[in-house]
């Protein structure tokens, strides 16, 4: 396992949410890039960045700041939210993001996810959010019948390699990570 920090967008601007809940947020008075120098100053090894705006609206939202992000630090990026086709994953590898995360679309479209593994190899991850074992999708907004597992199997079958988990009901409570369910 693998710390990994993360920043969490919407709206132009930095927050927290409680449980995924877009209601629950604290926004945070800071801006990304300095979030991301302070992840790399103390030792982080890489960032996971998620536009929040993108997961529900189904398109990158936050290009410029990811972009501002990619320019203040060297650690390599991890970025989710809203990418549903493999032309968002060219543009975001080619600004020079690491990892693309493919969350929605890779849960509901096992054809895409197994397409992508394929032309992309490392460079992309599942995100596989999960509630009580089971999927959600579009910013945690629907929970699917899928169970994680069932998904992690089908990416790896696929060719895919890397698989970030996030336990919903544990996300944003910074009580820690809920390893039973890991």
């Amino acid at each position: 396992m693998i710390p990994i920090p993360a920043i969490d967008l919407k709206d132009g601007k930095v927050v927290r949410l409680l449980q995924g809940n877009f209601k629950e947020e604290k926004v945070y008075q800071v801006k990304a890039r300095e979030v991301a120098r302070g992840y790399q100053d103390a030792g982080a090894e890489r960032i996971h960045v998620v536009d929040l705006d993108g997961a529900l609206k189904g398109v990158p939202k936050n290009l410029g700041m990811i972009e501002d992000i990619l320019k203040a630090v060297s650690i390599p990026l991890e970025v989710g939210g809203g990418i549903r086709d493999l032309k968002t994953v060219h543009r975001y590898l080619e600004m020079g993001v690491r990892w693309a995360i493919l969350g929605t679309k890779a849960c509901l479209d096992r054809g895409f996810m197994a397409e992508a593994a394929q032309e992309f190899k490392d460079r992309i991850i599942v995100g596989m959010d999960a509630l009580g074992g089971l999927i959600a999708t579009d910013g945690w907004t629907q929970v699917t019948k899928i169970k994680a597992i069932d998904l992690a199997k089908s990416f790896e079958s696929s060719g895919g390699q890397t698989i970030i988990y996030t336990d919903i009901a544990k996300d944003g409570v910074l009580k820690g990570p809920n390893l039973k369910e890991i």
